[in-house]
C-alpha cells in the first residue's frame, strides 16, 4: 500500500507538497480517522528520488486545538453578550437619571407656578368671605400675581427654546 493512499482524500494535495511539516489526516485500516504531523525531505545526495519523513499521531493535540478554538469562540460570544448587555443597563440608566431630573425639575417649576395661584386664590376667598375687604386691593394683589405666574412660564419657556439650541447629541 502507498502511504498516499493512507491520507484523507481532503488533504492528498497537501501530501504532495514539496518538503517540509504538515498536519495531514491519515484514515487507519479500521476506517478511524488519525491527525499526522509529517515531516518530508528531500535527500539531495540521491538527486531527489529519496524522500525522508517522520510522522507523529497529534490526534490529541489536534482534539485539543478543536476544544480551545470551541472555548474561545463561546468565550467570545459570552464577550459580546455582556457587552450588549452592560450598554443596555447603561442606557437604561441614563434615560432613568434623564427622567429623575425631570421629575425634580417638574416639581420646582409645579412649586414656582403654585405660589402665585395659592396667592391668588387665598385673596380672592378672603376678599369675598370679607366684605369690608378692600377689594381693590385684593384685585390688585390678584393682578400682581398672575403677573408673576405668567414671568415664570414665560421664564421656562426661554429656558425650553434655548435648551433646544444648545442640545449635543450624547
Amino acid at each position: 500500500i502507498r502511504l498516499e493512499q493512507l491520507v484523507h482524500p481532503a488533504d492528498r494535495e497537501d501530501f504532495r507538497l514539496a518538503s517540509g511539516a504538515r498536519d495531514l489526516r491519515f484514515v487507519r485500516q479500521d476506517g478511524r480517522q488519525v491527525w499526522v504531523q509529517l515531516t518530508l525531505t528531500v535527500n539531495p545526495e540521491r538527486n531527489g528520488s529519496v524522500i525522508e519523513g517522520l510522522a507523529e499521531d497529534v490526534t490529541d493535540r489536534k482534539a485539543r486545538e478543536h476544544d480551545l478554538e470551541h472555548l474561545n469562540e463561546t468565550l467570545e460570544r459570552r464577550v459580546f453578550e455582556r457587552t450588549e448587555a452592560l450598554r443596555i443597563s447603561q442606557e437604561h440608566l441614563r434615560r432613568s437619571e434623564r427622567l429623575a431630573s425631570l421629575g425634580t425639575l417638574a416639581a420646582g417649576i409645579a412649586h414656582e407656578i403654585n405660589n402665585p395661584l395659592n396667592a391668588i386664590v387665598i385673596t380672592a376667598r378672603y376678599a369675598l368671605k370679607n366684605p369690608k375687604f378692600d377689594r381693590d386691593k385684593a384685585f390688585e394683589t390678584i393682578c400682581n400675581e398672575a403677573m408673576r405666574g405668567g414671568e415664570i412660564v414665560k421664564g421656562i419657556l426661554r429656558f425650553a427654546k434655548e435648551e433646544k439650541v444648545t442640545k449635543t447629541p450624547t
